[in-house]
């Protein structure tokens, strides 16, 4: 079907409406162009549009959208007015505004990160973001004391006015979005002096982009209904858009209920899939109602948002049980697909409300998912109770469990598969080699159960694959560069669309090239043969969407702070893991995206990776004290079932790291912890645990028996066996706690520096940093006893485990 013309037109009209206010602020002159500008920007876009008219279909209406979107005549004009200010909360009286600055003076204008003033913070120090094309390096992707100036943006310009000139194809919103993204990133969207800047010109730009397209295929070309909401964006209370949640249920047991054997070489094709599929659908969706890629907000991690226009709601509904019919053929429920979402009215894109109608559509997705069949055809009910598979003792898939055909042969371990299982395995191999991925559109294939990964795919119109170099494509291509922003060739090919997608590659090979099996894995790591799962995410996320921007809250507010976020955690987190020696062949990063991630590896590096993310992504956040990140870590043996491990670890995390309390004298405070060997510290007071791990482990490698461990392990065992009783006594029963473990630990260290003569200024030092003489502290011992048990496993020889 594809987009009408006029809102290709529209979008790309929308996406380059302030392209202007970079071109200013890089010191070309003035451009001469037809009346209609109110701003000094205006005529620049329109100048950049008259520049690459060849790349329009129809660059006159284009060039007059760009021109008069401040002083709108006609109705694609006045949508693009109405996107402009419910994206940026703007109110019909900011049109009163001052004169604008001297045209040169804005070329000063850095993009500063929005995380300082977050929940009403005022850090001492601005920090913003380098002037540089979007790269995953540290030095350009983290904001710091970056400058900024007319050479600057000039040089900035010319980057991507020469990008610009490589384009070959009309009217291809998915590549200027991505090409938009790579320039726009850091160049701040505002131009008014009293403003903070701190939106990116690229979020500001594709979020008016998404609301101008619900707004033109809302109210159409009816003038009246348009000019009356232009004139108060914010009095309408009828539903403008539809913030739409595109998610898939039961990704935890397809992703984690795997048998040990082949696990591991089957989680990297799986986890690419799910993610995948969940940006599938929400293609699809788009198609099957004709609007462009402007309006997917999000996608990662399984899950996908849109902006729709209200007014589809009921074809919405239709695509929902069709694409839940679909799914239920492909998966036979072991993977549902879930649309939900939450009217939005146009003064709900005010302060706060656009976070709660955020909320909303998670929230009525949650719902969805525990009535997954809610709205089908009861006819379909009946294929949940069919006989499935041919049943009989049948060999089964040693990875899955699924019946196996009897034509399947063994690998040289002896491991048979399903096919299924193998084109997972073979997926994961590809996508270590490829450097690229073709997606090509195709005819929806019928809904029968999936044999291979590409049917799931196939069934909502989608095929991709994995490239390594320079490959032919064909019109109607999408080529997307794993983890690299040079994602323009220099001849490129006229009708195929380019862009770039991040992509976690942090996995361990073995000699031959092959994913690392668990078992061996284990065998790597130091001291216990054990793995650990590692899950961390953001604390307070819903809270920081809802409350975190205060009164300046808006759709390109929140669009700039996720963007950011997922390009921590999508795109930064996969360079640190590469770039650090120590990890190298011992580290599966199964999933990282939007605000949070899930490794397996082995044990002994597990702290270390946890502490070295949640460290940059303080610095990240420019130190925000209310904007955090918790982790937990469980450790498991190879044969442990992975599901069980990846429910362990959500444990530590959720229950343990997430329920953390600390008390200060001015507030209590939660979260913002870690969780080892099922203890749990503050970050706070984890730098103390690492270095009484190290004190320990250096003691013992200079001669000290093991034995010190166990007596401070025993000292604290004794302390939370008294704590534990005292909260099961009644209160009028409670009576001051006797401590006797502190008289024992006194006793302790005054035999232990009898019998370890050569210690003894070692062991005194240790005693005083216990504090046993202090009665209001206990958490030293605490942060001791985890160290001691942390150096025992590492000391432990893999043979007697």
């Amino acid at each position: 079907m594809g987009v009408p013309p006029e809102l290709q037109t529209l979008a790309l009209g929308a996406l380059l409406h302030d392209i202007g206010k970079f071109r200013e602020r890089a010191g070309l002159p003035a451009p001469t162009v037809p009346p209609g500008a109110r701003y000094s920007h205006e005529p620049h876009s329109y100048a950049f549009v008259q520049q690459f008219q060849h790349l329009f279909s129809d660059p006159q209406r284009i060039g007059d959208l760009v021109l008069k979107h401040h002083a709108p005549e006609l109705p694609d004009e006045q949508v693009i007015a109405i996107g402009d200010r419910l994206a940026a909360n703007e109110r019909v009286d900011w049109e009163k505004e001052e004169a604008q600055a001297e045209p040169r003076g804005r070329s000063n204008r850095r993009l500063l990160a929005p995380f300082p003033r977050l929940f009403d913070q005022t850090l001492p120090q601005e920090r913003a973001f380098a002037l540089q094309p979007l790269s995953l390096e540290r030095s350009i992707l983290f904001p710091g004391n970056h400058t900024s100036g007319e050479q600057a943006y000039r040089q900035h310009w010319q980057q991507f006015e020469t990008e610009c000139q490589r384009l070959r194809t009309r009217d291809d919103v998915e590549t200027w979005m991505a090409l938009l993204q790579k320039y726009l990133w850091c160049v701040p969207a505002s131009a008014r002096a009293q403003e903070i800047p701190d939106v990116s010109l690229y979020d500001h730009a594709r979020a008016v982009a998404a609301v101008a397209i619900c707004a033109r295929v809302q109210l159409g070309t009816d003038e009246e209904r348009i000019q009356q909401l232009l004139q108060a964006t914010t009095g309408s209370k009828e539903p403008l858009c539809l913030l739409a949640r595109v998610d898939l249920s039961g990704i935890q047991d397809f992703l984690y209920t795997l048998t040990a054997s082949g696990a591991g070489r089957s989680l990297r094709g799986r986890s690419f899939y799910l993610s995948l599929l969940a940006e599938t659908v929400a293609r699809w969706v788009l198609e099957r109602l004709q609007l462009p890629i402007t309006q997917l907000l999000y996608s990662g991690g399984g899950h996908a948002y849109l902006l729709l226009p209200a007014c589809v709601e009921d074809t919405l509904c239709a695509l929902r049980v069709e694409a839940e019919c679909k799914m239920l053929a492909l998966h036979n429920g072991d993977i549902r697909t879930v649309i939900a979402w939450a009217p939005v009215t146009p003064e709900e894109f005010g302060p706060e409300q656009f976070s709660e109608r955020w909320r909303e559509a998670t929230q009525q997705a949650d719902a969805r998912k525990r009535a997954p069949l809610a709205g089908q055809d009861p006819a379909q009910f009946f294929q949940l109770f069919e006989p499935f598979e041919r049943g009989g003792r049948l060999e089964r898939c040693d990875v899955c469990q699924a019946e196996l055909t009897g034509q399947e042969q063994a690998d040289a371990e002896g491991t048979r598969k399903c096919r299924l299982c193998e084109s997972f395995e073979e997926l994961g191999r590809r996508l270590r080699e490829a450097d690229r991925f073709v997606l090509r559109a195709v005819a929806p294939a019928g809904n029968e159960r999936v044999t291979h990964w590409r049917d799931g795919l196939r069934a909502f119109g989608m095929e991709l694959h994995p490239r390594q170099g320079h490959t032919d494509v064909s019109p109607g291509d999408t080529v997307l560069m794993i983890n690299r922003t040079d994602f323009l060739p220099a001849a490129a090919q006229e009708g195929v669309s380019y862009g770039f997608r991040w992509l976690t590659q942090v996995f361990p090979y073995d000699e031959h090239g092959d994913l690392l099996q668990f078992g061996p894995l284990a065998g790597q790591s130091r001291g216990v043969e054990r793995l650990a799962a590692l899950r961390m995410d953001v604390d307070n996320l819903g809270r920081l969407f809802k409350e975190g921007f205060g009164k300046e809250a808006s759709l390109s507010r929140v669009a700039s702070v996720s963007t950011l976020l997922r390009l921590f955690f999508e795109g930064y987190l996969n360079r640190l893991c590469q770039e650090e020696a120590d990890w190298q062949g011992k580290l599966y990063g199964l999933y990282a995206g939007g605000d949070d991630l899930f490794f397996v590896g082995t044990w002994d590096i597990m702290p270390a990776v946890a502490t070295k993310i949640q460290k940059e992504f303080q610095e990240f956040v420019c130190k925000n004290p209310c904007i955090t990140v918790s982790a937990g870590i469980a450790l498991f043996p190879p044969k442990y079932p992975l599901y069980q491990a990846a429910e362990d670890s959500k444990k530590a995390l959720d229950e343990r790291a997430k329920k953390h309390k600390r008390h200060s004298k001015e507030t209590e405070s939660k979260k913002n912890a870690i969780d080892f060997l099922e203890q749990t510290f503050g970050w706070e007071e984890w730098p103390d645990v690492c270095a009484w791990y190290r004190q320990l482990d250096d003691l013992l490698e200079q001669g000290m028996p093991a034995a010190l461990l166990q007596r401070i392990r025993t000292l604290n065992a004794m302390r939370r066996q008294e704590e534990e009783r005292q909260e099961c006594r009644d209160a009028q029963e409670r009576r001051p706690p006797s401590q006797r473990w502190r008289w024992m630990g006194v006793y302790t260290f005054a035999r232990l520096v009898g019998q370890y003569k050569k210690f003894q200024s070692d062991l005194e030092q240790i005693r005083q940093q216990l504090q046993l003489e202090n009665t209001e502290h206990a958490r030293a011992l605490e942060r001791a006893a985890l160290a001691a048990r942390w150096v025992q496993l590492h000391r432990r020889d893999k043979t007697s485990d």
